[in-house]
């Protein structure tokens, strides 16, 4: 269901006229937003998905991958609003939000927690 979640977070971008693709991996989303690219990790795995949400923040309808993807473009675009890009471009999708890091540094400091 995970993947679901970030296919429908990319269609949704592309559907506001963002200029999104995928790149050489399934986990890789690459966002164009004023004439700069963005590279997002988005690991499946770590997307949440949560049923019992879904109606209660969104309206009646709208099922748990909706929902998901939504909250993803909200994490986004307030990831980008308020935080400065990483120099690589890269960002790296941690359920809350989007970490302005390549995804073997957030990997580096996830397991030296």
């Amino acid at each position: 269901m995970s993947r679901e979640v970030v296919d429908l977070f990319v269609r949704a971008l592309a559907g506001e006229g963002t200029g999104v693709s995928r790149g050489p991996g399934r986990d890789e989303v690459v966002v164009e937003v004023a004439g700069r690219n963005h590279r997002l990790w988005i690991d499946p795995a770590g997307v949440v998905v949560s049923t019992a949400d879904a109606e209660v923040l969104w309206g009646p309808g709208v099922s748990a991958v909706e929902s998901a993807a939504r909250l993803m473009l909200v994490h986004w675009d307030e990831s980008l609003a308020t935080r400065e890009p990483h120099p690589t471009g890269w960002w790296t999708h941690r359920g809350g939000g989007f970490d302005p890091e390549p995804p073997w540094e957030a990997h580096r400091a996830d397991h030296q927690g």
